[in-house]
């Protein structure tokens, strides 16, 4: 995909970069970053593509 420097990249682009900040920055999320690091020794870095609440439990794609 060729990127031509939209609002709608840079949009993008800014969420992905929160989505990272909070999974990385969040004491909420401490367990979950461990969870990843187990399953993915060698990950470096993690986006937050997609998640949805649900009643008693979250569905999150990464």
């Amino acid at each position: 995909m060729k990127l031509i420097g939209s609002k709608t990249e840079q949009e993008l682009r800014e969420q992905l970069i929160k989505s990272k900040e909070s999974l990385f920055g969040s004491e909420e999320k401490k367990r979950l970053l461990e969870v990843l690091r187990n399953i993915y020794p060698k990950m470096n870095t993690v986006y937050i593509l997609h998640w949805i609440p649900e009643q008693g439990e979250i569905f999150i794609k990464y």
